[in-house]
């Protein structure tokens, strides 16, 4: 036989009235506060328990204690009324059109996986204002930990700087060398230390790949970037890259669009230990308004652990 979810008698009210009573102690003061009548307070208490088949509370002289059953029941009491009063404040918010979802992208994520996700969130009609922040990465932590951002999507950061933070993965991407069609590195079979015939284009200091880059090049025998430029600027490195023999050490993502189209050709080296999990970051207390939450499903259900961007 199905069980029910809970005893269709069980009202709101009593659920109410078990909180207050739990909260003040007494009866008169419940009263008082309800703006009912003391026998209805008293009445309340008693069909509550019968519903439930225990007591809740100790009868003192003008006071009541909870019992055993009463305190557990209190969390899950608090808890529900809880929920369905944040869950009235979301749609009263949305009702208003007030709610604001402040997402801060990495380069890689609000070139690749964050555009499709915001289409699919504008479909559905999420009535929410959004605000989309890109940057490097220590400022993102920055303004998350301010709570000036609800999540932060991309690269997952160092350990060390990942306290009071939580991360949720999503999928991979690895750093690739993009270079303009007609590239000489292209003319014939590439060995990676001819790359040092050729300036660069790398992530600046402090930006999460870096390390990443800077590991894949020294490895092949690379190991100065004096004359390298510097730049988490997707249009500038783009521009560049186009016009000239530079070579760009970016994200895959942030170039995929480029190699389709033609613009950009990626070098044939493995760059796969450059690989690096991409996710959301969120405080560790956070609690997402219902369309936070909503964009946060629709990345989910966007980018699967077997992607790779």
């Amino acid at each position: 036989m199905t069980r029910r979810l809970f005893n269709p008698r069980l009202r709101l009210r009593h659920i109410v009235c078990f909180l207050e009573v739990a909260r003040l102690g007494g009866i008169a003061k419940v009263a008082m506060e309800l703006h009912i009548t003391q026998p209805a307070v008293t009445k309340t208490i008693q069909d509550l328990e019968e519903l439930l088949g225990t007591a809740l509370f100790v009868r003192g002289y003008r006071q009541f204690s909870l019992t055993d059953a009463g305190k557990v029941f209190l969390h899950y009491a608090l808890s529900s009324v809880n929920m369905l009063r944040q869950g009235c404040e979301i749609l009263e918010d949305i009702e208003m059109n007030s709610t604001i979802v402040r997402v801060g992208a990495l380069p890689t994520a609000s070139s690749s996986v964050l555009p499709p996700a915001v289409k699919e969130f504008a479909d559905q009609s999420i009535r929410a204002k959004l605000v989309v922040v890109t940057g490097l990465n220590d400022y993102l932590l920055s303004q998350l930990r301010l709570g000036d951002l609800d999540f932060v999507i991309g690269r997952m950061a160092d350990p060390e700087k990942m306290t009071g933070l939580t991360f949720e993965h999503l999928c991979s991407e690895r750093v690739v060398l993009a270079v303009r069609p007609g590239h000489p590195l292209l003319e014939q079979p590439l060995q990676f230390d001819r790359i040092a015939n050729y300036r660069l284009i790398i992530p600046p200091v402090g930006s999460i790949i870096r390390q990443s880059v800077e590991k894949m090049f020294m490895m092949h025998g690379i190991t100065k970037f004096d004359d390298a430029i510097q730049s988490v600027s997707s249009n500038f490195g783009r521009g560049l890259a186009c016009a000239s023999d530079y070579v760009w050490a970016i994200s895959e993502g942030v170039v995929r669009h480029d190699v389709e189209a033609g613009t950009l050709v990626l070098l044939p080296v493995d760059t796969t230990e450059t690989a690096g999990p991409v996710g959301l970051t969120k405080r560790v207390d956070y609690k997402p308004s219902f369309a936070a939450d909503a964009l946060m499903t629709i990345l989910r259900n966007t980018v699967t652990p077997s992607t790779t961007i």
